[in-house]
């Protein structure tokens, strides 16, 4: 994550692309997904959800690719990792390297999220207004975010609470994602 917060002038297809998603290309997914992909607003994001291993990361990675190609900054995070970065800023560096790593989700031009809402329970308030905080400066300043989850946006509210659900669907278009497991080997 420290390496994602220092300046590049481009990124580099291995800074955000995982070495398992280094093929993904928009040519390999759906024609549905790939069209609302290439169709969204600039100040719009996506909200791509599923069941597990049907495809998500993979066509978020290919989109990172497009606009690695087209020149812009694009970063990529998990949300777990996301948090659990913050919270090493707390033992002794406290809030410069906190408003870094926020700063950092804030102005990417592209930011994609990985994994939102893992746990079936709601969300602890940390987590609640760490998300808040970023989806909402992305809105304001018209900064799209990119998310995967395997719930659908209803949960999430449930989870995250009214006021994140709302900031949800008005940042993102909401796209559910079906078919199997291709994680799966027989």
């Amino acid at each position: 994550m420290r390496e994602a917060l220092k300046e590049k002038p481009a990124p580099l297809f291995e800074d955000v692309i995982p070495p398992l998603f280094e093929a993904a290309h928009l040519r390999r997914i759906s024609l549905k997904v790939k069209t609302v992909m290439l169709t969204l607003p600039p100040d719009r994001g996506l909200y791509l959800w599923g069941p597990v291993g049907c495809g998500k990361s993979y066509s978020m990675a290919a989109l990172i690719r497009h606009y690695i190609l087209s020149r812009r900054k694009v970063g990529r995070i998990r949300f777990s990792r996301l948090l659990r970065e913050i919270r090493k800023c707390f033992g002794g560096s406290g809030g410069e390297g906190e408003s870094a790593i926020i700063g950092w989700a804030e102005k990417v031009d592209k930011l994609f999220i990985e994994d939102l809402g893992l746990s079936d329970n709601p969300e602890t308030d940390f987590a609640a207004r760490t998300f808040y905080e970023i989806l909402d400066y992305r809105i304001e300043h018209r900064l799209p975010v990119f998310i995967t989850s395997n719930r659908p946006p209803e949960e999430i509210e449930k989870n995250f609470g009214e006021r994140i659900g709302s900031r949800l669907r008005q940042a993102c278009f909401v796209l559910p994602v079906g078919g199997g497991d291709k994680r799966r080997v027989i």
